[in-house]
């Protein structure tokens, strides 16, 4: 969810500084400035081992391009004439998973960043209706569909083709349900109020699904969740529904969704949007984790990495 679709009131710091003492201190980290291009918004961080991938948008259009990493020439990955969006890792692969759209017709994409192979998603994913913001793993792919009456959440197993829903809501609000990962046996995805005031939900395969606890409640929300399936850490952003205030990155655990690290507190004024997990470079056993970071007064989006996330205490 871009943060220029939230309110900018900063007003209201002085009105709820008190509490921000209920949360425990930040851990020292200084991000790495990955994509800050002046006046042309970066979002949607995907990376492998090897390339990222990421959205821009410019003279009005949303393209998708891919470089190798840290640094090199990019390439555009969605074709002449179409939108490019939401470009999202499949872990473990080279490969992202995008939307590629005109005014008329929405689908969805794999694209190996090794080989510039494009690949459409099957029909019973790419249906007549208008497809949207997918997430993939070499197991599932879930993503958003809009019909006449709904917005609905579906499941899709590359292996067996069954689909499954997951939730829905009401078509008017195009924000307020999406999935924000997926892995083998776990789906994270965020249910907001059209206020933005968010829930992150975990479905387990077999299992139920839980939320991650909103501390003190409203104004904050929580989403933009990503989980390393290895470890059950989950990655996410808690802000609150004015742009700017009170943002952190956080790691919790799926065995103890009530306990959390706060990682990073984004500066006062800036957002986050999506952040997304990557192997490190320098050590591939770690975890890098890659983040969009909205700064509210400019209007513009920059995407930036924490190394070796899973090492901050």
């Amino acid at each position: 969810m871009r943060a220029a679709l939230r309110s900018t009131l900063l007003v209201a710091l002085a009105a709820i500084s008190v509490i921000a003492t209920a949360f425990p201190s930040a851990a020292v980290v200084t991000p790495t400035p990955v994509k800050t291009s002046p006046n042309v918004p970066e979002y949607y961080p995907a990376a492998s081992q090897n390339h990222l991938a990421w959205e821009e948008y410019a003279s009005g259009r949303y393209n998708v391009y891919t470089s190798d990493r840290p640094t090199g020439s990019r390439s555009k990955v969605n074709v002449s004439r179409t939108n490019g969006c939401c470009s999202s890792p499949v872990a473990g692969t080279e490969n992202i998973i995008y939307q590629q759209f005109t005014a008329s017709d929405s689908n969805l994409y794999t694209f190996n960043m090794n080989t510039a192979a494009r690949t459409k998603l099957p029909a019973k994913v790419d249906s007549k209706f208008w497809e949207y913001d997918p997430v993939a793993s070499t197991t599932y792919v879930a993503f958003m569909r809009l019909t006449s009456t709904a917005r609905v959440l579906l499941l899709f197993n590359r292996n067996t083709g069954n689909l499954t829903q997951i939730d829905s809501i009401k078509p008017g609000c195009g924000s307020c349900l999406r999935p924000t990962w997926v892995g083998s046996t776990h789906l994270i995805y965020q249910h907001c109020s059209k206020s933005f005031v968010c829930k992150l939900r975990v479905w387990a395969k077999g299992g139920s699904t839980q939320t991650i606890p909103t501390p003190l409640g409203s104004p904050y929300t929580q989403y933009s969740g990503a989980m390393d399936e290895g470890t059950g850490d989950i990655y996410y952003f808690r802000s609150t529904n004015w742009c700017g205030l009170f943002v952190e990155i956080r790691r919790t655990n799926v065995f103890d969704l009530t306990a959390f690290t706060t990682i990073y507190d984004v500066p006062e004024g800036f957002d986050g949007n999506e952040l997304s997990l990557a192997p490190d470079q320098g050590t591939p056993t770690d975890t890098d984790l890659l983040f969009s970071q909205y700064d509210c007064i400019a209007n513009d989006s920059n995407i930036y990495q924490i190394e070796s996330v899973n090492t901050i205490p």
